[in-house]
């Protein structure tokens, strides 16, 4: 399991959050905002990268969001869109 926090040095002070799984080799982070930075962990932890969650509609996140996916070939979602999972009844 892989959970590495990527401070983004910025007037906005914000974390991102790579999570992945070393078996596999894949990751997702959690609020991009700078993709060269991203890249780094990625490449130092030697993981590729196969989503992106962004948890706000900031400018920021979501400009970093589409550039990402013009420049890979992974899969963003909005938290909004992520819904838990339905409540078992018995």
């Amino acid at each position: 399991m892989i959970f590495e926090p990527i401070y983004f040095e910025s007037s906005y002070r914000n974390f991102g959050y790579l999570i992945g799984n070393r078996s596999s080799g894949e990751a997702i982070i959690v609020d991009p905002f700078r993709a060269d930075e991203v890249e780094a962990a990625l490449e130092r932890l030697k993981v590729r990268l196969i989503g992106i969650v962004t948890p706000t509609a900031i400018g920021t996140t979501l400009a970093e969001t589409m550039l990402w996916s013009k420049r890979t070939t992974v899969e963003s979602w909005p938290m909004k869109t992520l819904k838990p999972p339905a409540k078992q009844t018995s």
